[in-house]
């Protein structure tokens, strides 16, 4: 399929496929696919390597008679995780080289040059080149491609996103061994930035929570421009767990009843338990909404809590009222039921959201990263960073 995209995103549980395009600013889907794999290590290291290497191998040759399509991956777009993300601003300033001053492609690799080069070891590894601003002979402010414009010399402003060396070997080391071609990285909370920046009932100011099966992140967003990221271990599975303790029953089954009833405040008139339990020597116990409304709320005051605490951490050095701007929820653990009006009722926030992806062929929580990761592709010139590039020179965003 020419002139189309794939994204991949190895979460913690499945692999995410999406082959889409961008037309018009918009990007469409034309396949989407998950493969479950079982739970990965929270800390980027990957629990069964090999499992993981073979379940991307598996989706190198795709053909769905269901979905009308035969066709290879050989290359894609990888998302990293935001364990540990780093976000630094730099400025970069190169001579236009066109003799006639006409900035080309050429022009914006020497400025994506000039930030690789000003690298040096650090702990972490340098794994994107975002643009915001290029400005023209000093004095004029381009937010958009500047190609082809006539200038004498061409400055960048952009964010670098710096990820720990662990994910990064981790994440590439799995393609490598698939033998598929990465072609460049994109960080997850970009991805969704990214994504929602296309649809118009999402504000340019604001915070993305994004609760996956394990691992919370928080990033901050501020006119469509992601500037920092914090992640806590929490995630949907913590309730699923709690359900399934409490009501003696199987992980899927308690992931069954959660998605089914969420948090039911509605008064009945027929009371009939969810499930029940005979296996116990008292004879049967009968579980009921009041019982799950219950163990939800109590692990989402915990959730709660660890909210606030990276709230406060993301926004050191910020103005504090920045804490009151609205809340835009995405990931899978975001679409539980009642979530919304529960946050909206503990926290000050002007207004909280949960976000499901409106693509055709894509409507579902689990897309929106890879979604946003063909924006990102189709947007930005990517800094092909096939070697480990490693930053300094650079200032943390205040």
């Amino acid at each position: 399929m020419e002139n189309t995209i794939t994204a991949i995103e190895l979460g913690s549980k499945k692999l995410k496929l999406v082959i889409g395009y961008v037309l018009n600013g918009k990007v469409y889907s034309v396949y989407t696919l998950t493969k479950p794999y079982g739970p990965l290590l929270p800390d980027g290291r990957f629990f069964d390597f090999q499992k993981l290497v073979d379940s991307v191998i598996s989706v190198k040759e795709l053909d769905d008679q269901n979905a009308k399509i035969k066709t290879k991956v050989s290359e894609c777009i990888l998302c990293l995780p935001s364990d540990g993300l780093e976000i630094f601003q730099t400025k970069q300033r190169t001579p236009v080289i066109s003799e006639h001053g006409k900035i080309s492609p050429l022009d914006i690799r020497n400025l994506y040059s000039l930030i690789k080069n000003s690298s040096s070891k650090t702990s972490n590894v340098l794994v994107d080149i975002v643009p915001e601003t290029y400005i023209l002979d000093e004095n004029r402010t381009v937010k958009g491609n500047p190609i082809g414009d006539i200038a004498h010399t061409l400055i960048m402003n952009a964010k670098v996103h710096l990820s720990p060396d662990h994910i990064y070997t981790n994440y590439m080391g799995v393609l490598d061994r698939a033998k598929i071609d990465v072609k460049r990285t994109v960080v997850a909370p970009l991805g969704a930035v990214e994504y929602l920046a296309t649809l118009e009932d999402i504000p340019g100011n604001y915070f993305l929570v994004d609760i996956g099966s394990d691992m919370t992140s928080v990033s901050l967003v501020g006119k469509n421009i992601l500037y920092g990221c914090q992640t806590f271990a929490w995630g949907g599975d913590v309730i699923t767990s709690a359900i399934a303790e409490k009501f003696n029953v199987s992980m899927e089954d308690a992931e069954k009843y959660k998605k089914i009833y969420g948090i039911d405040q509605r008064e009945m008139d027929f009371r009939a338990p969810i499930c029940s339990d005979n296996t116990g020597t008292n004879g049967t116990i009968h579980y009921y909404k009041e019982d799950m409304n219950e163990i939800i709320c109590s692990n989402l005051d915990n959730f709660v809590n660890k909210l606030n605490e990276n709230l406060g951490l993301l926004l050191e050095k910020q103005n504090p009222d920045l804490k009151k701007l609205p809340i835009v929820l995405v990931g899978g653990g975001a679409q539980l039921k009642g979530l919304v009006e529960y946050l909206s009722a503990k926290l000050e926030n002007s207004s909280i959201k949960a976000v499901v992806p409106n693509t055709i062929g894509a409507r579902d929580a689990t897309f929106t990263n890879c979604l946003g990761m063909i924006l990102v592709a189709s947007k930005y010139m990517s800094m092909n960073d096939d070697s480990r590039n490693r930053t300094k020179d650079l200032s943390r965003d205040e």
